[in-house]
C-alpha cells in the first residue's frame, strides 16, 4: 500500500495499518516531508516503541521515513543517501543480523544519473557485501 503523509487521513490509514499489523519494521517512500516531530512519530504507533529515521523529501517529491520496534530488534546502524535510507539490524532473539535498504527514485528524470550513480556507488556495494 501507498501513503503519503500530506493528508490526515492516509496518516490515520498508515496509524491504523501499523497497529493492525503489529509491524517490527516500517518503510515509507515518497513522504513528503523534510521532517517529523518526536509527538508525530509516537503517534504512528500509538506509543510502541520504535527508533525512526528520515531522509527529507525535495520540494513536492521524495522523502523516505524508516521506523524500527526496538523490543525485539538491535539497530547497529544507519547509513543515507539522496535516494536510499539503510538500517543495520540485528534481532535480539536469535543474534540473527541483517540489513534493511529502502530505496526511492526521482520523479524527475533530470536526477536519473545522480540516482543511477548514487545506486551503484551505495546500495549496489551493499548487496554485493551481503552475498559475498
Amino acid at each position: 500500500m501507498e501513503y503519503r503523509m500530506g493528508k490526515q487521513a492516509r496518516v490515520r490509514q498508515l496509524k491504523e495499518l501499523i497497529s493492525k499489523e503489529k509491524f517490527d519494521i516500517v518503510g515509507i517512500q515518497e513522504t513528503i516531508k523534510k521532517s517529523f516531530s518526536d509527538n508525530e512519530l509516537k503517534g504512528f504507533t500509538n506509543g510502541v516503541p520504535y527508533i525512526w529515521n528520515w531522509i527529507p523529501a525535495y520540494g513536492h517529491s521524495g522523502g523516505i521515513l524508516v521506523g524500527v520496534k526496538y523490543d525485539r530488534l538491535e539497530i547497529e546502524g544507519w547509513n543515507k543517501g539522496v535516494y536510499y535510507l539503510e538500517v543495520m539490524i540485528k534481532d535480539r532473539l536469535d543474534n540473527f543480523r541483517w540489513r534493511l535498504v529502502v530505496v526511492y527514485g526521482p520523479a524527475n528524470h533530470d536526477w536519473s544519473a545522480d540516482f543511477l550513480k548514487e545506486l551503484d556507488m551505495g546500495v549496489i556495494k551493499i548487496l554485493t557485501c551481503l552475498w559475498l
